[in-house]
């Protein structure tokens, strides 16, 4: 398997990766992108707990940058 081969794989299972890697995207949108990543990995390991302080901790920081 070549990196381009490995990098597909990766991108179609979870396709926010082209989103956090895209640098045509603002900064904003891919930090947001690589936070539902986190967010996503926690959950399939069944832990809600950690999912949920990580997306808590991400609206918290949007909330005081407003």
């Amino acid at each position: 398997m070549t990196k381009a081969d490995f990098m597909d794989v990766m991108d179609n299972r979870n396709p926010l990766n082209r989103i956090a890697d895209n640098t045509g995207n603002s900064p904003h949108v891919r930090d947001l992108a690589r936070v539902l990543i986190i967010a996503t990995l926690l959950l399939e390991k069944g832990d809600l707990t950690s999912a949920h302080h990580v997306l808590q901790v991400t609206i918290n920081e949007q909330k005081s940058k407003n």
